[in-house]
């Protein structure tokens, strides 16, 4: 103890420590701008999977210009549930260089609050608040590239990778796509019909594989 107190009250012998007054950051003065709100109407709701739907948008005063945004990115929606207002990102499933509407795609997660409000309540017609396309996880396209990209997914994690899928092979004609899917079960595999098109369409340049955890018989996959 007497080597403890020693070194405590030679700690408080130091002189205090000197303060400088500086000049106030300018950025504590400035207050963030609010975030503009876009007003989305869901003109198409569509059953991917017993578990996943996807929810075609449009501008909700119908005059708007076309919601832009790039492959990979997502939207961040302001649903009110409960009495109080929840944020969600969920990706972009559609291509923009395929010139369809914007969609994006949603699991029902059993303890998700926004996933079982869109599930259980948004219908055709519904108009939703979103915040304006955001995102990092996208990539640039170059006419004349030739090369291989290789895509991993896990279930509804595929939604912004096939956006990125079909925009390359869109948008890079010498480009290759390996899109490698896993799934928990045949049912659970989202955009199966939309994959199967996509590779007929742009064979041999995508190929599409699918892997199961809990796999049928006759599973001719992984």
């Amino acid at each position: 103890m007497t080597g403890i107190a020693a070194a405590l009250k030679g700690w408080f012998r130091e002189p205090p420590p000197s303060f400088e007054l500086r000049q106030a950051s300018a950025r504590w003065g400035t207050a963030t701008p609010r975030q503009p709100r876009l007003r989305l109407r869901v003109t198409e709701v569509i059953q991917e999977t017993p578990t996943t739907r996807t929810f075609v948008l449009a501008a909700a005063d119908g005059g708007a210009a076309p919601l832009a945004y790039r492959a990979g990115q997502h939207l961040t929606l302001l649903v009110e549930a409960g009495g109080t207002t929840h944020r969600r990102c969920y990706s972009f499933s559609s291509s923009p260089a395929a010139g369809g509407a914007p969609a994006i795609t949603v699991k029902r997660m059993a303890d998700g609050t926004v996933s079982r409000h869109l599930h259980d309540q948004v219908r055709a017609g519904d108009t939703l608040t979103a915040l304006e396309p955001t995102g990092e996880f996208t990539l640039a396209t170059d006419p004349a590239a030739a090369r291989d990209l290789v895509l991993v997914a896990g279930g509804v994690g595929i939604t912004p990778l096939i956006s990125i899928a079909e925009t390359v092979l869109r948008a890079e004609p010498a480009s290759r796509v390996t899109l490698l899917c896993g799934n928990r079960s045949e049912a659970e595999i989202v955009f199966r019909q939309r994959l199967e098109a996509l590779a007929r369409q742009f064979s041999p340049r995508l190929a599409v594989h699918h892997a199961l955890d809990d796999a049928p018989a006759g599973w001719p996959g992984l």
